[in-house]
């Protein structure tokens, strides 16, 4: 991913913000020349490694087992929006694009039966622990199928890249005023991207 260097962050804290705040991401990869991609949730294992689960019947999934440690990129979206030059004190400047983005490069490979189940034990603690009492209450049955309809892989993270265009290449008072405006609008993104800008500036390291 391009980051100008403005909007690079290499902050460990602003980066667990992200991985915290973002975990539903979009898993890129390629079979025979053709791009795949599948929207999914995400649990982080350790700081380099991901876990999630997709469906079998997806053709991603066929080709993962086709090909065991394949290269993917997973993205991570936060809140992006809009912003306009009058915000500016200069006349000469253009409408731009504020937005978060975390993205991670690494090695595919399929768990097995046992990892997969511990993954979703993962899975459920990480997003909703109260359902933890219920999920010991399906039956065995229940549970064996739906295990034969997934595939659980990890990922063994090689490169990990964190955007945060915020305005930084801008002076504070512009900043400043950007960020009211954000926190003004009407739109739920703009305002959920200005929450944001608030809680990722005392985590710079």
């Amino acid at each position: 991913m391009y980051i100008p260097k403005s909007f690079k962050s290499n902050s460990p804290a602003q980066l667990q913000w992200m991985k915290e705040q973002y975990p539903f991401g979009l898993l890129q990869s390629q079979q025979e020349g053709q791009l795949w991609a599948t929207a999914l949730p995400f649990v982080w294992s350790s700081p380099l490694l991901l876990k999630s689960h997709l469906a079998l019947a997806n053709p991603q999934a066929q080709s993962f087992l086709k090909q065991d440690k394949q290269e993917v990129l997973i993205h991570f979206q936060g809140p992006y929006a809009y912003i306009s030059p009058k915000h500016y004190l200069h006349a000469r400047n253009v409408p731009t694009w504020n937005y978060l983005a975390l993205q991670v490069r690494g090695q595919l490979s399929v768990l097995d039966q046992l990892a997969q189940k511990q993954l979703l034990e993962e899975s459920i603690l990480a997003f909703e622990p109260s359902y933890w009492t219920q999920w010991e209450k399906l039956p065995n049955q229940y549970l064996e199928a739906l295990a034969g309809e997934l595939l659980a892989f990890q990922i063994e993270v090689t490169d990990i890249d964190l955007c945060l265009k915020i305005s930084q290449n801008k002076s504070q008072a512009e900043q400043l005023t950007i960020l009211k405006a954000l926190q003004s609008s009407a739109h739920l993104m703009d305002q959920q991207l200005a929450q944001a800008i608030l809680q990722l500036q005392p985590l710079q390291d």
